[in-house]
């Protein structure tokens, strides 16, 4: 019990549940009681959308009844979409584990202020809906960033069919003059109230706080909101079919006044959170762009700010890695940076939305989806959600939560959460590309490669990409045809090559920097295989004096349908590496003994002592076990879990794995003090 009341008749006992969460000590990462937590998730912005039913068949476009825009159908249609996520995620990630979405507020369908300012009455049916939400995500242990704020409600138009300030085509002219306004705009017309203006006035001002106050005394109990996202995009405030985007634009005699008041409202209601409502359950974010001309220098220097977000899209396979200087982890970087020039400390850095192009993944079929979900991760981010996880039309988006479930299982897993947590989570980040052998000088490079490595340089983990795998070569038409790479000076992305690590220009072999000198690496690689993430091979590699591992990867292979392997993911362990978890919010092993003791031996011995054996290695439906005694026999999985324990006899031993699924395991004969490492194909 943790406390009784003597005024009323009640108690109050832990509930067993995890708590908030929370900035890691690195602040570089997010944890949860106490462990070191990576969101991979997908947006759920909010009801509508696909079903043509309500709202134009958008989830924020424009329609003449506001409140009623979204009915319980709709509602249901929504609710039903998350619940199947969530459940695929138990299906197909850790059920024991959190999945992640983003809820968006949006101006018609799930905002709870829209018809005047201050009254939700005409909106409680959609407050109701979100206390389901959250109930969603409290069966499940569902994790998300709840946005307070869309982004067509500041803004007159721009490439969205769903503003709401002002309805104007894309002439700048006003249509639609029988459908309200955002209750914000209490000035419509030329000459007019403009967007910016209710970031600033104090009276709208004070009914923002007052919303969010609402808000937070209704919602805030919840675990499951890990993050309070003041706006969607502030980068579009003002943005006009004609006068253009003044945020973005330094010459727009907006600029200033626009991005002063962006700011102003982050830093208001960002302090009203935490100062007047003294409240610090929850983080409070930003979200901004994720281009140099949208770069919010004066957000990202405000301390009230517990995280921030940028929202990437993009086309192009060198989008992650076009330079050292010019990268997506210089980005997270550069917004450090930032802060540090401001003595403010560092801050946690996510991708609340964005991945390839929505306009170009149907046209290359959904397949960069995928590839999205396997690098993303490694870009210094501490976690991502892809735009519109919402599956109502296509069964391509049920297999990308598969996918999102199989990246969360893979950023979540001891390799990717021991790299990170290691020494006070000091990791470091590594990238590298190179060109095939057989292209011209003036050609693109073909690889790219991400990593982290620990604090005390004993594990790797990380991403190998063929970048020749891209929109225009799985074009099935469309724009995705009219890219620009179809041309001699873009070889190799413009057509499909197999390739493996030793087809790469020597100069421009793939390394990561920053490891252990003269040591031993064990580099284990895994790839999605017919849907499955799967283990591939091993390679056992020294380092070089200077602290340099090359990676000498399997082929990456992409011109058959069939095989496809784009991407594959690598883990690599020195050979003092004890599986230890080093960091000051965990202190206990990660694993136990038996790791520690399978480390220290190699890995590429399928005979550990004269005549014990385990054969065939790799093997499938069963493996055959001589041993000179009787023995117990313990099988684990990489993490420690006990899979099996059977008593062999002396002699030869068949069993049968049937059960087993595709991976690595180890299987320790307790008797003779003997551990093999098999693989499951």
């Amino acid at each position: 019990m943790v406390h009784r009341s003597n005024t009323f008749n009640f108690n109050v006992i832990e509930s067993g549940d995890p708590g908030y969460v929370q900035v890691h000590s690195n602040k570089r990462n997010l944890t949860r009681d106490g462990r070191m937590i990576f969101p991979v998730g997908q947006n759920f912005p909010s009801p509508g959308g696909d079903t043509g039913q309500e709202c134009g068949g958008n989830f924020s476009s424009i329609t003449p009844n506001t409140e009623n825009c979204t009915d319980i159908t709709v509602w249901n249609d929504y609710l039903d979409e998350v619940e199947s996520y969530f459940s695929l995620g138990n299906q197909y990630g850790d059920p024991n584990k959190p999945k992640f979405i983003r809820f968006v507020a949006m101006p018609w369908s799930s905002s709870i202020e829209f018809e005047e300012k201050g009254n939700y009455y005409n909106r409680l049916h959609y407050a109701s809906e979100i206390d389901k939400l959250i109930d969603l995500c409290e069966e499940y242990d569902g994790l998300m960033i709840y946005d307070l704020m869309y982004q067509s409600q500041f803004m007159y138009r721009n490439y969205y069919p769903d503003w709401c300030w002002e309805h104007l085509d894309t002439n700048g002219t006003h249509i639609n003059a029988n459908y309200p306004y955002y209750c914000y705009n209490d000035d419509p017309g030329p000459g007019g109230k403009k967007p910016h203006e209710m970031f600033t006035n104090q009276e709208d001002l004070n009914y923002h706080k007052q919303r969010t106050r609402y808000i937070l005394s209704r919602y805030g109990y919840s675990t499951q909101i890990y993050e309070w996202e003041l706006l969607s995009e502030p980068f579009h405030l003002n943005s006009h079919p004609v006068g253009g985007s003044p945020f973005g634009d330094q010459n727009h005699p907006e600029h200033n006044i626009v991005r002063n008041a962006v700011s102003n409202y982050h830093d208001v209601i960002s302090r009203y959170i935490k100062d007047s409502l003294s409240w610090n359950r929850q983080l409070v974010g930003i979200d901004m762009g994720a281009t140099a001309n949208v770069f919010d220098k004066q957000s990202i220097a405000l301390g009230s700010i517990d995280i921030i977000g940028f929202n990437p899209y993009y086309v192009k396979p060198n989008e992650l890695i076009v330079s050292s200087n010019s990268s997506m982890y210089k980005f997270v970087k550069d917004i450090n940076i930032e802060r540090a020039i401001n003595d403010l400390h560092p801050v946690p850095v996510i991708i609340p939305e964005g991945g390839i192009r929505d306009s170009y993944s149907s046209c290359s079929n959904y397949d960069l989806r995928s590839v999205d979900e396997m690098t993303l991760g490694f870009t210094g981010v501490a976690g991502f959600h892809l735009w519109n996880g919402r599956a109502e039309h296509t069964a391509n988006y049920i297999e990308l939560w598969k996918n999102t479930f199989r990246a969360q299982n893979h950023m979540n897993g001891d390799d990717v959460i021991n790299t990170l947590s290691d020494g006070w989570g000091d990791w470091k980040h590594g990238m590298g590309k190179g060109k095939l052998k057989e292209n011209d000088y003036d050609d693109v490079e073909a690889v790219e490669m991400q990593s982290y490595v620990s604090s005390n340089q004993e594990i790797i983990v990380g991403y190998i990409k063929n970048r020749t795998y891209n929109v225009y070569t799985q074009s099935s038409g469309g724009i995705c045809d009219n890219v620009g790479w179809n041309n001699p000076g873009n070889n190799p992305v413009n057509s499909l090559y197999n390739f493996q690590w030793d087809d790469i220009k020597n100069l421009e072999v793939l390394k990561v920097d920053d490891v252990l000198t003269l040591k031993t690496y064990d580099v284990d690689f895994y790839g999605d295989i017919n849907g499955t993430i799967q283990y591939i091979s091993t390679d056992n590699k020294l380092s070089s004096i200077g602290g340099k591992l090359k990676l000498r990867y399997p082929e990456l292979y992409v011109e058959e349908h069939w095989q496809n392997r784009p991407v594959i993911w690598f883990v690599a362990k020195s050979e003092d590496y004890n599986g230890m978890m080093q960091n000051n919010d965990i202190t206990e092993d990660s694993t136990d003994v038996f790791l520690k003791e399978f480390l220290a031996i190699d890995h590429d011995t399928l005979t550990q002592a004269p005549s014990l054996k385990v054969y065939p290695n790799p093997f499938e439906d069963y493996f055959i076990v001589e041993s000179p005694v009787d023995d117990e026999m313990i099988i684990k999985d990489p993490t420690g879990r006990i899979i099996l324990k059977e008593r062999i006899s002396s002699g030869q031993n068949r069993l049968q794995t049937e059960a087993l699924t595709s991976g690595i395991y180890f299987v320790r004969f307790v008797g003779q003090g003997e551990t093999f490492k098999i693989v499951k194909r």
